[in-house]
């Protein structure tokens, strides 16, 4: 089996992470609106998938995940 290295294991995660936080974003309306007058959960949870997918794909570039 052909061993890859960090770096290419981290673009292979960079269209994952990218579709990740592109289905983020589309569903923020959603969460906006079901979440009313707490709205500021829906912001939280995007920001949230937004940091963990940049995050993620960070530590793998590094080699550490």
């Amino acid at each position: 089996m052909v061993e890859i290295g960090p770096k290419m294991n981290a673009l292979l995660w960079l269209p994952i992470a990218v579709i990740i936080i592109i289905i983020a974003f589309n569903f923020l309306p959603y969460l906006v609106s079901s979440f009313g007058e707490y709205s500021y959960f829906a912001y939280i949870a995007v920001a949230l998938t937004i940091f963990f997918s940049i995050y993620l794909f960070y530590k793998k570039w590094r080699g550490e995940a």
